[in-house]
């Protein structure tokens, strides 16, 4: 099966470091891929590479088996690549429905001319930008909040937030970043069921997350980065049982307890 993408010996030096080491991976359409490692892994400069914030050193980069290497992070949004970020990055002075709106910024046809006289063409577009950010927003659960400022929204409903500016554009491959960070237990649970659902949709997901309960409930198949290089991948259970992923996670005792089985 062909890949949706395809990293090959992907490298990113800063200087005398090596943050990732000719790390490859294949990530099929509609899977949800667990990018997961100990603190300094390399997994949100992964990331990076693949959303185009950061250039590899060197290796290559495929997405539909056209090679992107280095593209940067507008062409690679343009291509279907859309990500959500660690810390997060609303415009809080703004609505709820403004910041997704912003996520439909690479979709708009209209020009300069067409914005500033209004036109038809203009009016039409912003209808459907308008129509389809309260899809995404329902499809989080905050539509009832679209009027509000992001200010005004508590933590967990700025994550979600996030996440739909971030589907907004029905992406081909969507990359989140560590979306159970700052949540309870059942925002987590919660969280893993909108996973599921954006999946359904078909949409590819690739998730860098801490929360070994979120990342088992939710991910197919799973790569574990240690040190910037690539140490296992299997599915949730054959990472769960890999020695080499237990040592990196500091022994059995500490990789168990961060992990709860849903029902």
């Amino acid at each position: 099966m062909t890949a949706l993408l395809a990293l090959d010996r992907l490298t990113r030096r800063f200087g005398g470091v090596t943050a990732v080491n000719s790390v490859s991976m294949n990530v099929q359409r509609g899977e949800i891929r667990g990018l997961i490692g100990p603190n300094g892994a390399g997994k949100t400069t992964t990331l990076n590479l693949i959303s185009g914030l950061t250039a590899p050193t060197s290796g290559r980069m495929t997405l539909l088996e056209q090679d992107v290497t280095g593209e940067p992070a507008h062409r690679l949004a343009e291509r279907g690549i859309r990500r959500t970020f660690q810390n997060l990055k609303l415009f809080t002075e703004l609505t709820v429905l403004q910041n997704v709106m912003i996520g439909l910024h690479t979709n708009g046809k209209s020009g300069v001319f067409e914005a500033i006289l209004a036109t038809g063409k203009q009016r039409r577009e912003e209808k459907m930008m308008h129509r389809d950010s309260l899809a995404a927003l329902e499809t989080v659960g905050l539509v009832d909040q679209a009027g509000r400022p992001a200010s005004a929204l508590a933590y967990g409903h700025r994550r979600l937030l996030e996440i739909a500016r971030a589907i907004v554009a029905r992406p081909t491959l969507l990359l989140l970043d560590e979306p159970a960070a700052g949540l309870n237990p059942a925002e987590a649970e919660a969280l893993v069921a909108l996973i599921r659902r954006i999946n359904a949709q078909r949409v590819t997901m690739v998730l860098v997350e801490h929360h070994m309960d979120v990342i088992m409930a939710a991910c197919s198949r799973i790569t574990v980065l240690n040190y910037g290089q690539k140490l296992a991948e299997g599915t949730p259970a054959e990472i769960r049982a890999n020695e080499s992923v237990i040592e990196a996670y500091l022994g059995r005792a500490g990789f168990e307890e961060r992990i709860v089985a849903y029902a």
